[in-house]
């Protein structure tokens, strides 16, 4: 075979098999043993599959195969499902309009009549679901639905080895349909979540001892699950609950123009990443007068320093390691200490990680921060804590610096980004059963319509004094929407209803001046 694949027996082989399919019926002896051929010998000759593309067999192999009608040829897919490994390949299959529409066909007949070509199918759908610019493609031809449908009646019968791999390759295309928005509204509309819901309660409860594959089955629920969950619509709609807030106003706020003054309603929105300029902040400084605060700009001014405040908060030093010593049993450690024990790696690390990110980096000695965290006060950080030296016109000042904020939507999931760092690239044997216990409460609350507003911190001493992490908030998502307000005439406490709900800020707060 190595003799053949060097005198570049493939592309004969590819040419003969191309003419055959023309003039025979796909059931001739000479065309399935021509294709057995050519993947004995395909799997020597590195450059099969371009060699296949270039002889022009792709579209006769794609339009042969539709016009044979279910069930599929079974030597046909066999060797299409070698050749779209590559995704040239792939997505040249997917010029054939016909293919996919017959594909999910055959899944579909397959799931009536428990035929075994089902796994063929599904593993093709999946090679054909790899390239980015052929997902739309899928998701347009209702491919969800269809697959969904195969990974419940297959995950029923798990114990089973090929059953548990229909299901795993079902799972794999439905990862990578919903890294889509649209494949995830899809998968929701197909009432997706409770059938995975379902999936990780008897995950839980029956199997005791996970193999390697059923902690990747684990895996690819679960991803799956973070993904479409703050896209659920809630049966509580938040015109509902709506609560006026008293947003206090300060001397560095900038005055409303008259330019600012005659943008209409609709596009008084919050601009997440945008800061205004240096200047206009600092010409702001010299008026003795509370200036008055345009509605949108207020919510922008409140939305920046809950952003910091709540982030900042959040992020603990989980990736500063001290050096053994009596210093590491002391509960508050300055700056210079820790930072003489921090990881090198790690920080660079997290520093690429989190570019976009500044508030994440507090701790991190870079040239950009040492303005907006080391000046004019050192801070302490502790293990126990969060920084405690920093108040809201602190954080103000650091987003002035670095012209950028953390947008609601752009740190999903808070508690999982320290965790798991880009959770959505990891390999499938990370952390299946930690996102297992993580992922069942998040199905619980996009179904309960009463769920309580959390008051994370007092307003009060958020502008006029040091604050504290209150533990209330680990449970909280940073994909909802946080509806702000006072839970009783007495308070000014901001409450952040966890809702996952898109939009913006703007449409669930009132102020007050």
């Amino acid at each position: 075979m190595k003799r053949i694949a060097d005198l570049d027996g493939i592309t004969f082989m590819a040419n003969s098999l191309r003419k055959f399919i023309a003039a025979e019926s796909l059931n001739h002896e000479v065309i399935e043993s021509l294709i057995y051929a050519c993947l004995l010998i395909g799997g020597i000759d590195k450059k099969f599959c371009v060699k296949m593309r270039l002889v022009g067999l792709l579209p006769k192999l794609a339009s042969a195969l539709c016009k044979a009608g279910p069930p599929p040829v079974s030597c046909l897919i066999d060797l299409l499902i070698a050749l779209c490994h590559s995704a040239r390949n792939a997505m040249a299959f997917t010029k054939n309009e016909n293919l996919v529409a017959y594909l999910l066909n055959c899944i579909v007949q397959g799931l009536e009549d428990k035929s075994e070509s089902i796994r063929k199918c599904t593993e093709l759908v999946y090679y054909l679901s790899k390239p980015k610019k052929t997902r739309l493609l899928l998701i347009n031809a209702d491919a969800v639905p269809v697959i969904l449908n195969v990974f419940e009646e297959f995950f029923r019968h798990r114990q089973e080895h090929s059953s548990l791999m229909v299901s795993l390759a079902a799972l794999g295309i439905l990862r990578l349909l919903t890294a889509k928005n649209s494949g995830r509204k899809k998968l929701i509309a197909a009432n997706g979540l409770p059938i995975f819901q379902a999936a990780v309660t008897e995950c839980i409860e029956q199997d005791q001892t996970p193999s390697l594959l059923t902690s990747e089955l684990h895996y690819a629920v679960s991803t799956i699950c973070l993904r479409c969950v703050p896209a659920v619509a809630l049966p509580l709609p938040s015109t509902d609950h709506v609560i006026s807030l008293d947003l206090p106003t300060k001397s560095y706020v900038r005055l409303v123009t008259a330019d600012d003054a005659s943008d209409s309603e609709e596009d008084m929105h919050i601009e997440t990443a945008i800061m205004t300029d240096v200047e206009d902040e600092v010409s702001a400084l010299g008026d003795a007068k509370v200036p008055r605060v345009k509605l949108a700009e207020g919510d922008r001014r409140l939305y920046q320093a809950i952003c910091i405040e709540f982030y900042m908060g959040a992020t603990r030093c989980s990736q500063v390691h001290v050096p053994p010593s009596s210093a590491s049993f002391v509960d508050d450690l300055d700056f210079d200490t820790i930072h003489d024990g921090m990881d090198r790696p790690s920080c660079n690390s997290t520093l690429k990680r989190c570019r976009s990110f500044p508030c994440k980096l507090d701790f991190l000695s870079t040239r950009q921060n040492q303005s907006a965290f080391l000046a004019p006060k050192k801070p302490h950080y502790s293990f126990t804590g969060c920084a405690d030296s920093y108040d809201w016109e602190d954080y103000a000042a650091q987003v002035l610096t670095t012209k950028s904020i953390i947008p609601f939507t752009s740190v999903p999931f808070p508690e999982f980004y320290d965790s798991y760092p880009d959770l959505c690239h990891q390999r499938q044997k990370f952390y299946p059963s930690a996102l297992l216990e993580r992922v069942f409460p998040l199905l619980e609350r996009i179904r309960n319509p009463s769920f309580p507003a959390v008051v994370v911190y007092d307003f009060d001493q958020l502008v006029n004094g040091q604050n504290s992490l209150i533990e209330s908030i680990q449970p909280m998502l940073n994909d909802d929407i946080f509806k702000i307000g006072r839970p009783d005439k007495t308070t000014s406490s901001l409450v952040f209803d966890s809702r996952f709900e898109s939009g913006n800020l703007r449409k669930v707060i009132q102020v007050n001046l």
